[in-house]
């Protein structure tokens, strides 16, 4: 269902997900990049999918 909304409005629904962490909490609240905090973390690696997902839709 959200897939076919994604398409009526011309967007894409990411298959990949960023789960929620406490790594992400903490990095963000101490004003530090996550990958930087915790470069090997699972939240890192969520992100990491997330963004090569993105480049792989847009074209990079």
């Amino acid at each position: 269902m959200l897939e076919n909304t994604a398409k009526e409005f011309d967007s894409h629904v990411f298959t990949n997900t960023i789960r929620d962490a406490v790594a992400i909490r903490e990095a963000f609240a101490g004003f530090e990049p996550l990958f930087e905090y915790d470069p090997k973390g699972k939240a890192k690696t969520d992100v990491d999918a997330v963004l090569n997902e993105l480049e792989r839709e847009i074209g990079l």
